[in-house]
């Protein structure tokens, strides 16, 4: 018999009940570490005390709700902490002889062609893992715009069916985009989040933010191409029913729960900022040419310089981010681990920085290594 706060040791566990029953052991851990986030969600809003208890809700309820969100939004998002990798639906022709899967099931042509909603939760769940060229690193999954939307919708819906928060999860589509929108329980309005975090890069996605506006739901309203006004009215609704049907239906090996819990437990440890510098590394690690880009090692340098506290798996990530910009990768990561055991996560990520500094001048890992002094002598 599991203890008490530890997951059911089955074969298979429903998708609902792994997620509720980590968002019921880290929820708490999660709110003080995004405390910040939310408290400025309120002032944005305008959320006062006041008016949370004339709605029929409190601050500790309406803030559970916002976890939810937050919690799924930084593990199912693209280049999130379970790696979805964003590839738009007219690019998969040209993939389909390429990508490879370096580990779980098979893939079959349908697999890449067809609709991926339900399809990319039943990938990280099974373990299946990618590899394309061009990508120093495996990913989880893959979908557009919209089915990256749908994933993320499935994370909130299993745990707000799991703790009765009362929200409503939809997918919102505005002109050839796709966001989530969330009604949270007792605040008017629906909330937008962006599966794909582009616009403002590592500086933007505070998700959730504002609602929809008045111009977003005439933009919708101004969908009168035949084909985006089919979407619109007839799919959209398709998937939003789907929604909880779908997520319902999925099972996790328990040989994944682990994987998923260290994903949960970095999204409570770690910062909004640090969550973001994860988003940014994960899509170095997946693109040639956003590595090739002679700015990108200088702005990662710049965000690794404002990281603190960051947990292993966050520590794990920049050595990978840091590695891709080697002639070496595979060398390199095993240097930069090696000379790592034995440190604290303070240790090594005051290491990393000095790392990154030194490679921005033009050095390589090893040279770089060489020259942060101290820090590798106390591992030995």
């Amino acid at each position: 018999m599991a203890k008490e706060g530890e997951i059911p040791m089955k074969e298979i566990i429903p998708f609902t009940e792994l997620f509720g029953s980590l968002f019921d052991k880290y929820w708490g851990q999660f709110y003080e570490t995004h405390k910040a986030e939310f408290e400025e969600f309120l002032k944005v809003n305008k959320l006062t005390d006041e008016k949370l208890a004339k709605s029929g809700t409190n601050k500790e309820e309406l803030g559970k709700q916002f976890c939810a969100v937050q919690l799924s939004y930084y593990l199912f998002r693209y280049s999130g902490l379970l790696n979805v990798r964003y590839t738009r639906v007219e690019n998969r022709e040209e993939i389909k002889g390429k990508i490879e899967v370096a580990s779980g099931p098979p893939l079959k042509t349908s697999d890449i062609m067809g609709e991926r909603f339900g399809l990319m939760l039943s990938d990280i769940l099974s373990g299946r893992m990618y590899k394309m060229p061009g990508a120093l690193d495996t990913f989880s999954t893959f979908g557009d715009c919209d089915e990256t939307a749908f994933l993320i919708a499935q994370g909130i819906d299993a745990i707000n069916k799991a703790h009765n928060l009362g929200m409503q999860i939809s997918l919102v589509p505005i002109s050839n985009h796709t966001n989530v929108g969330i009604k949270f329980n007792g605040v008017r309005g629906v909330f937008r989040i962006d599966p794909t975090m582009l616009v403002h890069g590592i500086e933007g996605g505070k998700y959730p933010e504002k609602p929809f506006t008045k111009e977003d739901l005439e933009e919708i309203a101004m969908n009168e191409e035949p084909q985006e006004k089919e979407y619109k009215e007839k799919i959209i609704p398709r998937l939003n029913r789907k929604i909880g049907p779908i997520t319902s239906d999925t099972l996790v090996h328990r040989s994944q729960a682990e994987r998923i819990e260290n994903a949960v437990a970095t999204a409570s440890t770690n910062s909004y900022f640090n969550l973001n510098l994860a988003f940014a590394s994960m899509r170095i690690l997946m693109s040639k040419s956003v590595r090739d880009k002679p700015e990108t090692l200088a702005k990662v340098t710049r965000y690794i310089e404002k990281l603190e506290n960051a947990n292993p798996e966050l520590i794990d990530i920049v050595n990978r981010c840091l590695a891709a910009f080697d002639k070496n990768y595979g060398q390199a990561l095993s240097k930069l681990q090696e000379v790592q055991k034995g440190l604290t996560p303070a240790q090594s990520l005051e290491l990393l920085k000095t790392v990154a500094k030194e490679m921005a001048k033009g050095k390589d890992v090893y040279a770089a290594i060489k020259l942060a002094g101290p820090k590798i002598a106390m591992a030995g």
